[in-house]
């Protein structure tokens, strides 16, 4: 079993959980930017393809 060295017995070693709540609700906010930011660039890639797609069908000459 480990064991905690005699010099350091009357430390107590449990981790600064407010310290990562506040780095996991950090990373978290980041994280939802990020996926915010990649939704409203897909969609209007998507935009910006379907109107050339658009003006394509406009410019071909229809079969008579």
């Amino acid at each position: 079993m480990t064991q905690k060295p005699l010099h350091l017995a009357h430390i107590q070693f449990k981790p600064n959980q407010r310290r990562d709540h506040e780095t996991r609700t950090q990373m978290r906010a980041d994280a939802d930017s990020m996926l915010r930011e990649i939704a409203f660039v897909l969609k209007l890639t998507k935009r910006v393809r379907d109107e050339i797609e658009a003006e394509q069908e406009i410019q071909e000459p229809v079969p008579v």
